[in-house]
């Protein structure tokens, strides 16, 4: 009688998941350090706008805290995320919009209102993407390939997720939402690419040596790629110039444009090619944007404190909407009503 035959062995895993496993049983430590440098750079940014008070003078209805939330907010915009204000309580609303001072319209609903700016920070978005540049560096120094890579984008990822959901502060009966998921998502896109592509560069660069063609198409890529650079650097320089030099613009306006100078750059190289924005105009634009959110949000922590019955107005609510295209802003405001219950 001829023997059974031996049965199959357990299967092995599959290669994706033999390299999710060498992943996520590496150096985690050095991964967190390399993830340290652009984790660390948003919080100084925000920490550096966070401090002007913006025109609120003595009576201070934003503080510290809560404006370094807003600037988390707004600079984590420049991975996708996003910036609402919305207000659902009562408050006074303005006369001719179908509003009485009571918060109440016509027909006994409750005002409702709410603003989005929408403005990609391309300077947080360079500086970030440089500061992970070095931290991969330091990681392929250390033997890491694309299981740091992985490990790196995870961590540098959790760490925009949980400053997303920080910034979400709640002035003044007044909330802000920055979509941390969104820009989660965003930072994790952004960091594979740059980390895989310091990480495996030696690997890149043996596949290309052996292909000419391709070799070839690469190189004229970054050379393409340099000479716009240059040249955006330049249209950058003179369009913050004379941003600076016109009329009404502060410090804290010029403070505000930093995070905008590439896209003040772009704008520039633009109107060289037959754009017709003007630096002001654009600059200016995104500036006002974004320094409005402290505004409306000690307005409406006044109107709070001459209504202490009301939870307090948002103002953009009741404004025209508006649109700002030169820099990549842009502003919407709304309003709603529903039935008192």
């Amino acid at each position: 009688m001829p023997a059974a035959p031996p049965l199959p062995g357990p299967a092995g895993p599959s290669p994706f998941g033999a390299f999710l496993g060498r992943a996520f049983r590496g150096d985690w430590a050095g991964s967190a350090k390399a993830a340290a440098w652009p984790t660390g750079l948003i919080l100084a940014l925000a920490v550096a706008l966070a401090i002007p008070s913006y025109g609120q003078g003595d009576d201070v209805v934003v503080g510290w805290s809560d404006r370094l939330r807003i600037a988390l907010a707004m600079l984590l915009q420049a991975f996708g995320g996003g910036f609402e204000v919305r207000s659902t309580g009562p408050g006074g609303g303005l006369d001719g919009n179908g509003f009485d001072g009571s918060g109440y319209d016509s027909g006994g609903g409750v005002s409702q209102g709410g603003a989005t700016l929408f403005v990609v920070p391309l300077t947080v978005t360079v500086l970030w993407v440089g500061a992970l540049f070095l931290g991969a560096r330091a990681a392929r120094k250390q033997g890491g390939g694309m299981e740091a890579a992985v490990r790196i984008s995870v961590v540098a990822t959790a760490a925009v997720l949980v400053l997303g959901l920080f910034a979400q502060p709640d002035v003044a009966g007044v909330s802000v939402s920055s979509a941390p998921l969104l820009a989660a998502l965003g930072a994790l896109v952004i960091s594979l690419l740059v980390t895989g592509g310091v990480l495996q560069r030696d690997a890149s660069a043996q596949w290309l040596a052996a292909r000419p063609v391709a070799h070839t198409v690469v190189r004229a890529a970054g050379t393409a790629v340099r000479a716009l650079g240059a040249v955006l650097l330049l249209c950058t320089l003179i369009g913050f110039i004379a941003y600076a030099n016109a009329d009404g613009v502060d410090g804290e306006a010029m403070l505000i444009a930093l995070p905008l100078l590439p896209n003040i750059g772009l704008m520039v190289l633009g109107l060289s090619v037959g754009g017709r924005r003007g630096v002001r105009g654009a600059a200016s634009a995104a500036a006002a944007g974004a320094a409005d959110t402290d505004a409306d949000a000690a307005r409406c922590g006044a109107d709070s404190a001459d209504h202490p019955d009301d939870s307090g107005p948002l103002r953009p609510a009741h404004r025209p909407t508006r649109s700002r295209t030169g820099t990549g802003t842009h502003s919407r405001t709304t309003h709603a009503s529903g039935r008192r219950p």
